[in-house]
């Protein structure tokens, strides 16, 4: 999986255990403050910013296989 440098979307795909570290990874160097995982939606990610939380990102990963 190639892990982008830059903050912005990340490329989600189905994604092995591995990838899912690298992800979350990712988002400590972005110093991402919230990830908000919810089933059937998207991924949103966000950082602390001045004493409020500002969204910065949305994601949305594939849908599994039933």
């Amino acid at each position: 999986m190639n892990i982008p440098d830059e903050f912005g979307l990340f490329p989600f795909q189905r994604f092995t255990a591995d990838e899912l570290r690298h992800f979350f990874v990712w988002c400590a160097a972005h110093k991402v403050s919230d990830v908000d995982l919810t089933g059937g939606s998207p991924v949103s990610v966000s950082r602390l910013a001045d004493g409020c939380v500002v969204p910065v990102q949305r994601y949305q990963p594939h849908s599994c296989p039933p």
